[in-house]
Parts: structure tokens; sequence; C-alpha cells
């Protein structure tokens, strides 16, 4: 009842108590609730040193330190186990010393064989509750000491003088030290005749044995003479005139013996209702038997039931435990809600008060089970069934719903809901004692006429094989009988499920009630159930997993619980799920029972039937040591039970079903030989077994054979079990080997056995038979093995790593599993069905943690050759070898320290795996992880050092220009500098007319200066021109040879057709019916060109120039390091490539249409490009520099003469030229990667499922068009939408201008103090102001290299040589600075996509990059492969977990046009065909998609599609069937009825978003 777990406590059927730690002596006592009068200090001292403590006080202290539910508990097992329970004792609850427990009696039940009517001549078997059934009652008492034990007297007589073996019921004086607490006690036992012939007990008995010499306890005897039939009384000659007459006065109302223990003669009549024996010279057997002998009832002896003695307590002064007021009005409660029930008509009364558990509920369990298997399918479509078996469902559940709760129903959820825990408990339990009393009254006899049935059965059966033997004479006759028999026993078997009632059947309509309401567009007004039961199981009450009587998964329902549970008891709470299979009857939930004190039904008639749980908390202690929480115990009903028609399939469906979701599973076998039945067990456990090896999910596994009759054989029974383990392997060969695999080799193939796990562990096998009949005690070697095996298990946890996997999961895990494992179960293919969440779960741990290593990895790549091309830049370069070997040897000890922390971070994926909750499962993910991670690195390094290349290749391009640009500008500086010192040493004023003047002068001078120089610097411009259109044409023959096979003519034709064409464009083509080809003239045969195919071509063909116009524009942002004849080159073999790439269904682009394409790129492309080189030039012209920088010379002249201090006017140049250009360098420098890593940690990005999740979420609201394009080119859409997910992070809340100025700041203040250290280093050493100004420029440009900045540096160095006062220039540079930082806030920010571009490291890219995963589209579906990371270069096939309705990509039936609805996974199930994918030729079968298409695997499965993918087909099937040129799909009805709210829910579930 939710009491913790440890490792040193279970049930031991030789001791009292299993709940609650022995005392041993000297332990001291303490609680302020118990009764002042005890002394527990001094009778811990006294035992110390006098005797060791009583273990009857031991009992005792034990149950006064428990509330009333353990002391029912309490009560429950020593019942059990035949020992006497301590009735009328303190009670700290009451605060009383002398307290009547009925309450803790009510769930005593005892089995019995009633023979005490001879007039019927016949034994009746009763199974009952003892506390209100009406019985004789005998009381033992003694006067004054005996030398002889009381209670050896009374044990010999219910067991020696019964013809029973002799046991101890009470605990006797010989066995035990002496008592000092359970002194006045009342201890009581029930004598439960088994119909053998030497028992004079005829009936159930109730024996009561006071405790102490009754003179002390008058109240007490005369308790025992008001409630007893009989009354014994003991006595060692203490026995004065008084008590004797005392005694002969009772007589009048109750028989009594009188035992004079001193005193010889034998028996004698005393007087009426008197006996008397003198027993001096007898022994125990001898005395027992004349007992016997004396008690004698009639008819007319009075029968009360342990509730009418609780009454005559009460009236004597003793309080009853059920006067507690939380008990009391519990009871009070349930008897309502019972009288309620009661009023039913017996035959109704069930469906009447739980009326969703009728035929409606079947039918819908039916019908759900039936849209996953399609057995009866008949010549339906797959989709059209599911859709007739989904709408049938929603029919039933609409009928469901305008069902009402009962008003019974009603009352039990209401008063569950207002009382507190304890209420509760009391509540729940006195319905259960009350519903079990209704149904003990009718399923005895259901039970007897069942058993009549069967085994009428048997005998037909009997006589059939009989027959088979000899010539049948009356066959048809036998057969007739046996299926007469086989309805009888169904019909016997209903009423079982009619008439039986507990309170499993009411949380079983809790689960309808939420689950039938929950799918209402209304609000589900039982949305309080899952708390409730959640509270429920936490109180240690047992949760149905599976109904029994449909065998049906409520998964809704359990989901709702689960999350609640989580609630309570914290999430991410760690359990371990034990669970137990075997044969009907073999005692499965009595282990479970005894092993960890759970409640699972054992009874006749109320047997498990289904799939229960319960929660079983670890104690603190224990959880950190076995990394475990909880134990969640699993029981389920027994296999092969016979009046189940589909047997194998049923059972199959149980045992797969718990056995997936265990982490450790319990084989329960009784006996040990290799019977019919063991067999049955091994073929259904092995199928689960090898169910769960194909699907990677595992569970250990141990097998305990129940029933054994000499335990102690260890050789033999090890004999015996070697022979068992022969037969299994053999059975299981023989199994594998008809599911065709070759690789199972016998039992050790797919059980993981716990001893060989856990060799260090012992787990027992061999457990003798519990009980041997009613009224013998259970056998002890049971409990102490049951409680070496549970510490086994549970020990087994803290060893988890050792055995290769992990036997615990999360609460979330547990519920994940339980809706992948039935959603498979459902189907006949479970292998197939299976979607492996688990293996989803560590897989997507895996990519978390692998992403966020790479992004991390990533930077610092990036930032490493970044410095090493910096440092390269910064050189005093020669050629592009010389710098490309020098930036090569660089990336080489940026791969080494790559290599480094690639070993690292394997070594904590190592680290991951072995933590995993599954290391095998991981282990296989591993190796992709590894090989991506190397190829990153490669592909990283490699991309950086191209791009460093690229600048490198265009600062050496640009050198010499470079250099005659600086030095024009340094000569125009010097010679407007000239002017300014002449003006100004006239020491007149200037006004601007002169200033304008000598300007126009200076300009015209260096104009005609520019003129020539560009003359000299140009003058190979034609030439490299010419080169470059010499080398691209070269390129155009050879590669127009290679693959179109056309020669010079035809090409030189077209070229001169396109490069006179004056509407060219690299904007549109059109596609026509010409420009398409088929492979040869069999597939023009199958397939007529449609409008689908055209507008598919048309799509590919301008996509193709819409990436060619990007690749343009990306060159004319990046003029400087252009390589036109490479990039033309990459171009034209882009289109070269699409003459072999399929358009659709086995199109392809002419050889003249790629010729034209090719042409039109080369002649348009190239003038695009050959306009850029120019735009270059111009860049380059000294001319065009003096143009465009005028109205800057101007002003500085201007200036300059204005300038009253020269020095500070230098300063403010170089604040406005260098500085600023600074800044802006610092600012961006690590701005990319900072984005990059920003929008990683976004919701929308933190992982490539969150990001699919958002993508598809959006899609729900795209146009027809979009989602097209979408299932066609997902690439080009998901990089679009990339794209403008970082334009909208980078605008939202103003993040990317946020950055930018807090970076500004921060440059501005590095500026600040460079320039600051500078002048103090100035300063101390003496520099002059030219070295002050390297030393600037150097710390500047320290870890960021700058074209600009090392240009203007040059510019800058003769104004330099003039500073006079360097301090002026300093001041008037920090000056600028300051007022330019204050001013940031200010400042008007760039367009987002300019700053993004201008970016060294860009982040649109490598979010792509490091997000999008393998782009390889299904050929069918168009569903993107689900692995995170590109395929390309691995083992790894291409897989969609979920795949789509085939009609979203345009794919449509070739006769009729009409899309198709069909998922291609439900297809490759059948014998569907298909035409034109992948250029294949023929028809080709869906089932053999894996030899035709071996890059993708293909899982087949009978599932519909996704709700989400439902209702985007129904949305846009028109208008997709516009786009191809086709007919849109008649949809199945049901997907006009997926809600937006629906198509989410359910994409929820195919992306679990992180927050």
């Amino acid at each position: 009842s939710g009491t913790a777990l440890d490792s040193g406590t279970a049930l031991d059927s030789g001791t009292a108590l299993d709940s609650g730690t022995a005392l041993d002596s000297g332990t001291t006592y303490e609680d302020p609730d118990l009764d002042e009068e005890v002394d527990f200090d001094q009778i811990g001292e006294e035992s110390n040193n006098k005797d060791l403590m009583s273990s009857r006080d031991s009992v005792l202290i034990a149950l006064l330190c428990c509330d009333e539910f353990i002391i029912q508990e309490a009560f429950n097992k020593m019942s059990a186990c035949q020992l006497a329970i301590p009735i009328l004792m303190p009670s700290k609850n009451l605060n009383h010393d002398n307290v009547f427990h009925l309450w803790a009696s009510r769930g005593i039940k005892k089995k019995w064989i009633d023979n005490s009517d001879n007039k019927l001549n016949q034994s009746i078997v009763h199974e009952e509750l003892v506390a209100s059934r009406k019985v004789h009652t005998i009381s033992f008492i003694r006067i004054g000491d005996l030398k002889n034990s009381k209670s050896k007297v009374v044990n010999t007589y219910l067991t020696v003088a019964q013809g029973g073996k002799e046991q101890s019921i009470f605990m006797t004086k010989d066995q035990d030290s002496r008592s000092k607490l359970n002194q006045g006690t009342i201890e009581t036992t029930w004598f439960t005749p088994e119909g053998q012939n030497g028992e004079c007990l005829k009936d159930l008995t109730c024996i009561y044995n006071l405790r102490g010499d009754a003179r002390d306890f008058k109240e007490k005897w005369e308790f025992l003479k008001e409630v007893s039939s009989l009354v014994v009384v003991l006595d060692d000659g203490m026995v004065d005139k008084e008590i004797f007459n005392s005694i002969r006065e009772s007589n009048k109302k109750k028989k009594h013996i009188l035992i004079m223990m001193n005193k010889a003669g034998g028996k004698k009549e005393l007087g009426n209702n008197f006996v008397g024996i003198m027993a001096k010279d007898m022994n125990k057997n001898e005395l027992a038997k004349s007992i016997s002998e004396s008690i004698k009832f009639d008819e007319n002896t009075k029968k009360l039931s342990l509730m009418e003695h609780s009454e005559v307590a009460q009236k004597l002064g003793f309080p009853v435990d059920e006067m507690v007021e939380t008990c009391s009005q519990s009871k009070e409660k349930a008897e309502k809600f019972i009288e309620m029930i009661q009023r039913k008509n017996i035959e109704t009364r069930k469906s009447d008060v739980l009326p969703l558990q009728g035929d409606l509920w079947k039918q819908w369990s039916e019908t759900d089970k039936e849209e996953s298997k399609l057995k009866r399918i008949g010549q339906f479509n797959p989709g059209e069934y599911q859709d007739k078996m989904r709408n049938d469902k929603i029919k039933i559940r609409k009928q469901q719903q305008k069902t009402d709760i009962s008003e019974e129903l009603r009352y039990f959820i209401e008063t569950l809901c207002r009382v507190n825990e304890d209420e509760k408990r009391y509540f729940l339990e006195w319905c259960q004692l009350e519903l079990n009393k209704i149904s003990e009254k009718i399923l005895p006899d259901v039970l007897r006429k069942y058993n009549e049935c069967a085994k009428r059965l048997d005998e037909a059966k009997s006589k059939k094989e009989k027959d088979k033997q000899d010539p049948p004479v009356s066959e048809a006759k036998i057969e007739e009988e046996i299926e007469k028999e086989k309805k009888e026993m169904k019909n016997i078997s209903q009423q079982f499920d009619t008439f039986s009632m507990g309170i499993e059947h009411l949380f079983r309509e809790f689960s309808q009630l939420y689950e039938v309401h929950n799918e209402s567009k209304e609000n589900n007004p039982y949305n309080n159930l899952p708390m409730l039961m959640a509270d429920l199981m936490v109180m240690g009450y047992p949760l149905e997993l599976m109904d029994g009587n449909v065998s049906h998964v409520p998964v809704t329902w359990l989901k709702a619980v689960f999350t609640e549970l989580e609630k309570k008891i914290g999430k991410n709470r760690r359990v371990s799920v034990m669970s137990i299979i075997g044969i009907q009857s073999t005692g499965k939930s009595t282990l479970l029972n005894t092993m960890f004190g759970s409640k699972f039904a054992v009874s006749s008639g109320r047997c498990t039937k289904g799939v229960f749980l319960q929660l079983l908390p670890l104690q603190e202690d224990l959880r950190e040591t076995l990394k475990c929480d909880y134990v969640l115990i699993m029981d389920s009903e027994g296999l092969r039970s016979p009046e189940l028609e589909d047997q194998f399939e049923h059972d199959n469906e149980i045992a797969t079903f718990i056995t997936s979701l265990a982490n450790t599973t319990i084989l329960n076998f009784w006996g040990q030989t290799f019977s019919k039945d063991m067999s049955d067990l091994i073929q259904i456990a092995s199928q689960a077994f090898m169910r769960m090896e194909s699907v990677q999910l595992k569970s250990s596994f141990h097998m305990v054979f129940a029933g054994v009759p000499d335990i102690t054989a260890a050789e033999r029974n090890k004999m015996g079990v070697q022979a068992i383990i022969n037969d299994i392997d053999k059975l299981i060969k023989e199994t594998a080997a008809n599911q065709g695999k070759s690789d199972i080799h016998g039992m050790q193939s797919i059980f993981p056995l716990c001893e060989k796990l856990f060799p260090n562990i012992d787990f027992p096998k061999f457990l003798p038979s519990l009980w041997q009949g009613p009224m013998s005690a259970p056998v002890s070697r049971y409990g102490e093995l049951v409680k070496t095996l549970r510490n086994s298990l549970i020990q087994s946890l803290s060893s988890e790593e050792s055995s290769g996997f992990r036997r615990t999961q999360t609460i979330e895990d547990f519920m994940t599993r339980i809706s992948d494992v039935w959603k498979a179960v459902k189907t006949e293919s479970f292998v197939f069905a299976f979607r492996n969440s688990q293996a989803i779960h560590i897989h997507k741990g895996m990519q978390d943690f692998y992403d966020l290593e790479m992004r991390t990895l990533r930077t610092f790549i990036f930032d490493e050759v970044n410095t090493i091309g910096n440092n390269v830049k910064q050189e005093d370069l020669e050629s592009i070898t010389h710098a490309s070997t020098k930036l090569s040897n660089g990336t080489l000890e940026v791969m080494s320290k790559a290599l480094e922390k690639k070993k690292e971070i394997e070594e904590k994926f190592d680290e991951k795996v072995k933590t995993s909750e599954n290391p095998d499962m991981a282990a296989k993910f591993l190796p992709d992880f590894v090989f991506d991670m190397g190829r990153k690195i490669e592909s990283w390094l490699e991309s950086d050092e191209k791009q460093i290349l690229n600048e490198i290749r265009g600062i050496l391009k640009r050198k010499d220009n470079i250099s005659h640009l600086q030095q024009f500008k340094t000569n125009i500086s010097t010679q407007a500098q000239d002017v300014v010192t002449e003006l100004h040493k006239r020491k007149e004023k200037v006004d601007d007319d002169v200033i304008e003047k000598k300007f126009t002068e200076l300009f015209d001078q260096w104009k005609s200066q520019a003129k020539q120089k560009d003359r000299k610097i140009f003058s190979n411009k034609d030439t490299e021109i010419c080169d470059i259109e010499d080398a691209c044409r070269l390129h155009l023959r050879q590669k127009v040879s290679q693959h179109l096979d056309m020669n010079n003519d035809q090409l030189n034709s077209k070229l001169q057709q396109e490069t006179h064409g004056a509407n060219s464009t690299l904007q549109f083509m059109t596609v026509e019916k010409m420009h398409l080809r088929r492979k040869n003239y069999f597939m023009n045969k199958i397939s007529n060109l449609n409008q689908n195919i055209l507008k598919t071509a048309n799509g590919q063909a301008n996509e193709m120039l819409r990436t060619i116009n990007k690749s343009i524009m990306k060159a004319s942002n990046d003029s400087k390091h252009l390589n036109i004849k490479k990039l033309l080159a990459d171009i034209m073999d882009d289109v070269l490539n699409l003459f072999n790439t399929e358009v659709s269904n086995g199109w392809f682009f002419t050889a003249d249409f790629i010729l034209d394409c090719v042409i039109r790129v080369y002649v348009q492309g190239k003038k695009q490009l050959l306009i850029i080189l120019e735009e270059q030039f111009s860049k380059d012209s000294l001319v065009q520099h003096l143009e465009k920088e005028k109205k800057t010379l101007r002003n500085n002249f201007s200036e300059d003469i204005k300038a009253t201090d020269r020095d500070a006017r230098l300063g403010t140049m170089i604040f406005q030229d260098i500085l600023q250009e600074a800044i802006a360098m610092k600012t961006k420098s690590g701005l990319g990667t900072q984005i990059y890593n920003d929008i990683l940690k976004s919701r929308t990005f933190m992982h490539k499922s969150n990001m699919m999740f958002y993508l598809h979420e959006e899609l729900l609201q795209a146009t027809g068009e979009e989602v097209h394009r979408y299932c066609n080119n997902y690439k080009s859409y998901v990089e679009e939408w990339i794209q403008n997910k970082m334009r909208k992070f980078c605008e939202e809340d103003a993040y990317l201008e946020k950055q930018v100025k807090s970076r500004t700041k921060t440059a501005v203040e590095f500026v600040i103090d460079t320039v600051q250290q500078a002048m103090t280093d100035a300063e101390e050493k003496k520099r002059t102001p030219f070295a002050w100004f390297e030393l600037l420029m150097k710390s500047l440009t320290k870890d960021d290299y700058s074209e600009e900045l090392k240009e203007k540096q040059t510019v800058f160095q003769n104004r330099i040589m003039q500073i006079k006062n360097l301090d002026a220039v300093s001041k008037r540079i920090i000056e600028g600075l300051h007022e330019y930082k204050s001013n940031i806030t200010k400042q008007e920010s760039d367009p987002t996509m300019d700053v993004l571009k201008s970016l060294s490291f860009n982040p649109i890219e490598n979010l792509i990059n490091g997000r999008i995963g393998c782009t390889a589209q299904c050929p069918f579906c168009g569903a993107v492969c689900d692995n995170s990371i590109d395929c390309a270069g691995t083992k790894r096939n291409h897989v969609v977990d979920l795949h789509r309705p085939q009609g979203l990509s345009g794919m449509h039936c070739s006769a009729t046009n009409v899309l198709w609805t069909n998922n291609c996974s439900t297809d490759v199930s059948t014998e569907q065909t298909y035409i034109n994918v992948r250029g294949l030729e023929g028809l080709r079968y869906y089932k053999n998609v894996a030899t035709d298409i071996p890059d993708w695997t293909i899982k087949p499965e009978t599932a519909e599609a996704q709700e989400y993918w439902q209702r985007l087909f129904y949305l846009h099937n028109k208008k997709i069937a516009e786009i191809i040129g086709g007919k849109p799909a008649k949809t199945p009805s049901g997907w006009s009825n997926v809600t937006e709210k629906m198509a989410l829910a359910n994409l929820k579930d195919m992306y679990k978003v992180i927050e």
C-alpha cells in the first residue's frame, strides 16, 4: 500500500509480519502517540539485562507503530500464514489499551469445506470474508499459571486432534521468551475444515485465546462468555469455590469445559453444559482428543459473526477500531454507494452501474484492432477500409457519449474527490469489501458450474481421442457434445464478467469516461479523473493497463494518468519495470504479492484478467545507489485460458505487450518437467522475445520453477533444468526457423538470463509449493527463497552497467513505449509496425549532444583558420602558390587540433553510450556520428581555406593596382598638403573662392596624371578578357561533346543564334513537349506526356536558372575575389548534368534543349560576369577613383586650409577615415558565430525536431503551390524557409540591431583603449609620430586583417610625418571616439540581409548545413529522409519513419490520372505496381522496392496517413491535381473531418518539441 521497498524486507512465511522491521533486543522504541503506561525504554533495558524480548511483544510493538491500514494488511498476512492475530489489543489511534480490531480483520478471507449438515450428505465449498460470517466460537482461558502451555494445548487441538500435523498457530511459552506486553490481549484464529475424516469441527470455527490469567482480566472473560459457543477453562489448582460457581452459573447460557491440570480421572460431567476433564495423567495429544470429543454443537447452538462480537465488545466498554471517525464516516458513504448498487437488478447491475463497459465498448475495441489488422478487408482499398473503420469508431463513440454516467458512479467519483487521503483509502476499502460480499454470494456457484462444464468438456475430448483409435461410432454426436460444452463454458465465463464487480471495474469506467468524452468537441467534464487515478496509484492501488475483457489498451487515458503521476512524484524519476508471465493458475500473482507486497487479485473467480500495474517506491537510501526511484510491478492474466477461442493470438498479444514493456521478465513454470503447458509458454514467450530483439527492445529474463517437491536436491534439479533448456533450445530453433531467422540458435540468442548477466548474484530458480492445505502454514522456505529472489532482482539494478544495457526508464519513456508497443501489437506485423520511440529517443539524445559539440567545433575551426588567414594576409605575399602553401600548412595544424577535439568528443560520446538507457542500441548509432564528424571537419577546413584563398587570390590580383592607387593617393595628398602649407605661411584669411580655385587647379592636374596611369595599368585588360572567353568557350566545346555528343558545327550554329538574340534572358525558360524524351520506345508507349510532367520540367529548369542567378549575384557581391573562368565552368557543368537527370515518371530533357540551355547560360552568364569584371576594373581606375572621391577631396582640402590646428585636424581625419573603419571591422568580427550560436538556442532551431515541427506548422497555412513545391523540392524550400526565419530572428525585438550596437560600443571602447595605450607607449619610449602610428595600426589589425585599413595607412604616412603635436592628434581622436560612442544608439541600422551577407562567417549557410540533415526525398511520396546527418558516404539507407499520401508529390494512377491517396509504406505490403519512377523501365512492384531502389528502406505497414497529411491533402487536393494536369482524388471521408487542431496534435506527436 505504497510502503517503500528496501533490500532487506520481504514476506517470510515463517514470521509474523512482512511489513515492518523485526525488533531486535535492546532496541529503543519511541512514539509520542503510544500509551504512556507502556514503558518501552524500561522493557528494552530489562530485556538486555535479564532475558530476550518476547516475539509476541515484538509483534505487538510493531503493530502499535502502524496505522490501521498496515495493521489490516498485517492481520491478513498473519492469518494467511496460520498465525493468530491479536484482535483485542492496545491502539494508539484510539488511545486505548483494549480495542477490538474489527476493521483490521475485515480483509481476512478463508476457504473451507462445510460438512456440518448431515442431512444433505454433501460437502459445500465456501470462500468468504470471515468478518461477516456467522460461526461457532470456542474460547480458551486459563486460571493462574500453568506448568503446561495453554497455547500448546490449543495448537494440538486445532491440528493433531483434527487429523492434521502439529504446528504453532498460537505462540507458546516453550517457543518464546516471557511476554510482558501481550498479557490481557485476545488472539484469534479460524479453523477451516478440509473435509477430512478425522476432523471433529465440521464448519468454519472462530478460536479465541485470552493471554494471561483470566482472573486479572474479568471484563475480557465476560466478553468471551458473551460471544463464545463454548469456553474452555484450563486450571492448575487455582479455581476456588467462587470461580467454580461462577463458571457453573455461566453454563446456563454457554457450555463450559473445565480442564483441571492438577487432577487425574479423565472426563466427567459437572453439570448441565459443564464438562470437567481431569488431565494430570494425559499428554497433550490425549488432552486435545478429550477436548475434541467434549465439543459438540447442535443446530440450536447460536452462531455469531465477528461484527456481532464487536457489538458485544463495545457494550462491555471496549472500543472498536471502526469507531475512528474517518473510518465510520467512510463506512456510511460506502454503505450508501452499495445500497444504490443493490437496488439494481442482479442480472443488469454491472451494465447499469458501468454502462460504458458493455457491447459498445467491445465493438469499439474490435473495430480499433481491425483498423490496424485489416483481417476483413476483402476487396476494399486499405485507405478506404481504414477510413470506414475510423468512421465506425466515431459512430460508436457518439453513441457512447450519449450514455450518461450512472448515479452510482457519479456518487463514487464525487466522494473520492471530496475526501482526504485517509478517508479515500477507507472508502475504497469499504467499497471493495462490500463488493466482495456481493460477488461471494454468486460467484462460487458460477465457479462450480464452470468446473463441472470444464470436466465434461475434457471427458468429451478424451472420448473423441479414444474413438480415433477405435472405429468411431458416433463422431458427429461427440462433436456436437464438445461444441455444446464449449458454448456452455463461454456462457458461464460471461456470467463471471456479469456478476464480478470490484473497484478495478470502477476504475476501468474512469478510463472509459475520460476517453469517450475526450473525443467530443466539447470540454471533457472528466478531466479530473487522471489526477484522481494518479493519486490512487501513489496510494498503492493497481492501474489497469489492458482491459482484460476486450484486450484493449486505453492509451489516451494512460497518457493522461502518467502525466499526472509525473507531476506528483517528480519528472524524470527512474523506474524499473518487472513483469511475470505464465500459464493460468501457476501462482504468478501470489509470487508477486509475496515478493513485493503488491495487491493483485488471487482468489478464484477474481483472478487477474488483463494487465495491471502497481507503483512501489524504493527507500531514499537505495535510490542513489540503484539509480532508480520506483519499481513498477506488472501482473497479467494467465496464458492458455480454456474459454478463449482466439487463444494463441490473445496470448501472443499479452506476452508481447508485457515483455516489451518490462525491464525484467519472470517466466513462471509449474514443476520441472517439460510439459505441454511449458512448451506452449516457451513458444509464446519466444515469439515475443524475437519480436523485441528485431526492434532492439531488451528485457532481462529469469525462469522460476514453482511447485518443486524437493528444492534441496540441487544436482537433480539442475539436471532437470538442463533437460528443459535443451528442449527449449530445440523449440526456439524450430520457431525461429519458421520465421526465417537463421541467426537464432537457441535460448541464449533471445533470452538474456539474469544469472548470465549478473553472475555474482544468486537468483533462486526453484520454489516449493506455498500452501499445503487451508490449515497448514505456508512453507517457510518459500518465503526465504522469494525474499532472496527479490533482493537479487533489486541488487542487480546497481550492476546494470556491467550487464550491457540499462534496466530503468523514466515514466515518460514507459508511457511512450506503451503507446508504441500497443500500436505494433495491434498489427499482424509487429516488427514492421513497431515505431521504436526508445531508439528515436536515444538517437535524438545523441543527436542533441552531437549538435552542441559540432556547434562549438564549427566556430573553433572557423576562428582558427581565420586567424591563420589573417596572419598570411598580413605578410608580404609574393604569389598565390606561396600563400596557398603557408595557408595549407596552417590548416594542417588546425586539422591536428580539430582531430584532438574530435577524439575528446568521441570519448564523451563513449561515456554517453555507456550511460544510455540501451547502450547496445546507442553503440549502433555511434559510428555514423563519428563518420559525419570527420567528414564535417574536412568539409569545414576545406571551405574555410577555400574562402580565405579566394580572398588572397583577389588581394594578389589587385596588388599592382592597389600599389598604384596607394601611390597615387599618397602623391595627391602630398600635393594638396604642399598647397595648404603654402597658404598657411601667408597667414592670411583665405576665402572660399580662392579655395575652390586652388582645388580645381589641383584636381585637373590630378585627373591628367590619372589618365596617363590608367592607360598603363589597363593595357592588358582586353587580353585578360579574351583569355577568359577562350577558356570558357573551350570548356563549353569539350563538355558539350562529352555529354551531348554534338559536333562543333551544331554548337557554332546555336551560339550564333543565341549571341544575336535580343531577348535572351536567364530569368525564365519555357519547356515544351518537344524538349522532353523517353529512354526507349517501349517506355513511350506506357505513359503519355502530360501537363503534370511539363510543369515539373518547367519548374526544374527555372529552379536551375534561379540557382545560377543566385551564384552570379553572390559573385557580384564579392567581385574582389571573382574567378570568372571557374564560376562559368561550374555553372555550365550544372546545366549539362541535367541531361541524365530524370524530370518525372521516366521523362528526361532532350539534348537539343540542354544545348539551348547551356549556350544561353554561357552567353548570358558570361555577359553578366564580364559586366561585373568591368565594374571591378572601374573600381581600380584612378580616374574613376578621383571622380568618386572628388567631393571628399574637396571637403578635406577646404577643411585643411581652414583648420587653425593642423594636428587636431589630422586627428579628426584619422578618426573618420581609419578608426571608424576599424570599429566596423571589430563589430563584425565574431558577429556571424554569435548569431549562429544564438539562433541554435531558439525554440525553432534548438533541435532538428523543433525545426521540423515549426516548418510543418506553417505549412498548414501555406497555399497548394507551396505545399506541392515543398513535397517536390524540399531542399530549396527549407533553405528559403531557414533564410526567412533567420531574417525574422534578427529583426524580432531588434535582435541584430541590439547586437550590432552592443558590439559597436565594445569596439569603440577597444579602440579608445588601443589609442590611449599607443599614446602612453609613445610618451614612455619617446616614439616618433610615425612609430606611434605604426604601433596603433598594428594593434588595430592584430586579430583582423583589412585591406582598406592597409591602404589608408599608406595614404596617411606623409601627413603623419608632419605632426608637430602628437597630444593634439590623440586628444582629437579620443574626443571623436567618445562622441561616436554617445551617438551609437541614434545611428540608423543597415538592412538585415546586407549585414548578414557582409559577415565572413555566414550564419545562414552554416545554419542550413547544421540543421537540414539528409535532404533525400522518398521517390514516391516525397517524404524527407529522417537521418539528421547526410547519408551520402555512409552505409545507411535513406529511411522515413512516417510516409505520406503519394498524391502530395504528384503520384497518380496512370490509367485514370487521379491522384493517389495511399502511403507508399502501405503499397509495399501489397501487389500494387508503379511505373516511371527514377527512370526504371516497365511495371514495377512496390513490394520489390528494396531491390529496385536499394538506397531507400521503406518498411511495409498497413497504417493510414497521419492526420496532419490527411488535412493537407484534403485542403490542396484540387490545386495539386491542377498543377500536375491530373484529377483530384476521392479522399476517404474521414479526411474531411480532420481539423487544424487535430492536425497540430498529430504533428506534435510526430515531432516532439523541446522547450
